[in-house]
């Protein structure tokens, strides 16, 4: 214990906060002084207790199991009714919550369906993240080679050829699909656009650990990996695949059915077309263009903006067109 002189910065009557014996917090202020003889301290201390916000206490693993399933703090902090949020409290009301929207039909679709990649092992890193994401359930993947029907991938069942999808549909099985390939864009692309004519839904798997920050628009069918960062004001298209490790910085455009490798890197207001494919270990400078159907090969820096179609093999080089 000790005793600690305090100058006053002003002068005037000292009005106290706090009692005598009473733990206080760093920073938290413990008295006013008034040049008013009368002035109310108990109406101002009433002030005080109307207008704070309660300390948020909250345990670093409850901290965490909230971010790993982007749930609001504030509807918990409601939840929890101004007690201490731990991780027993978090898995309580994901598990209310998540009963209250099955009960209205908000969850309904919830399972999902893996087209193709079971070859390129694009199916595999989806369903990973899909293990991670409380929303949807992975339930079947498809697959056109018929060597890998009656297999199954991390647990899922490969159970035949996209030619089930109608039926299996009808009978159940999944809600919704999103498509794993991603070597032929042309293809991925004409494979979403069949099924959306079709009114198949296409949901989004975004990897808990990806980093989405605000005003991001989103379309739908887009595979976005780990550590996957998308700035401010971006706006990305339908059925993009994008790897792990990837930062699209503030106010891109990205169209549809583009692949981006792991490692791939854009300044701010970059704009980029339809059915891009970018390899890995990319860096691409400010405000430029990368036109639709282009190929970036893997370990250049883009200075310069890229026509339609155009393949950059090495940095800022173009040989050719990309169907060529």
């Amino acid at each position: 214990k000790a005793a600690i002189e305090i100058n006053s910065e002003a002068d005037g009557y000292l009005f106290p906060l706090v009692e005598e014996g009473e733990t206080i917090e760093t920073g938290q202020t413990i008295a006013i002084v008034s040049n008013d003889e009368s002035f109310d301290i108990e109406e101002h201390k009433n002030y005080l207790r109307a207008t704070s916000k309660p300390e948020l206490k909250m345990t670093k693993k409850a901290e965490l199991l909230i971010s790993k399933y982007q749930l609001n703090v504030e509807d918990i902090e409601k939840f929890a009714a101004h007690n201490r949020i731990t991780e027993d409290l978090v898995d309580e009301f994901r598990n209310l919550n998540s009963k209250k929207l099955d009960r209205v039909g908000i969850n309904s679709g919830k399972k999902i369906a893996i087209l193709g990649g079971v070859n390129g092992g694009g199916a595999a890193i989806i369903l990973d993240s899909l293990s991670r994401i409380s929303e949807l359930q992975a339930v079947a993947v498809y697959d056109q080679k018929p060597e890998f029907h009656g297999k199954n991938v991390l647990g899922v069942p490969v159970l035949g050829t996209m030619d089930r999808l109608e039926s299996d549909f009808e009978n159940g099985i999944f809600d919704g699909l999103v498509i794993a390939f991603n070597m032929n864009l042309v293809d991925r692309n004409q494979t979403y656009e069949n099924l959306s004519s079709k009114g198949f839904q296409f949901f989004n798997v975004i990897d808990p650990r990806a980093d989405i920050r605000s005003n991001v628009i989103l379309g739908e069918g887009n595979i976005i990996l780990a550590h996957t960062y998308i700035g401010a004001c971006s706006n990305i298209g339908n059925n993009n695949f994008i790897s792990a490790n990837v930062a699209l910085e503030h106010g891109n455009h990205v169209g549809s059915s583009c692949a981006f490798g792991p490692g791939v890197f854009t300044s701010g207001n970059v704009t980029i077309g339809d059915q891009v494919r970018f390899g890995t270990g990319i860096f691409i400078e400010p405000n430029l263009l990368i036109d639709s159907g282009a190929v970036i090969g893997s370990g250049n820096t883009i200075i310069t903006s890229i026509g339609k179609n155009q393949k950059v093999v090495s940095r800022a080089t173009v040989i050719g067109e990309a169907n060529g």
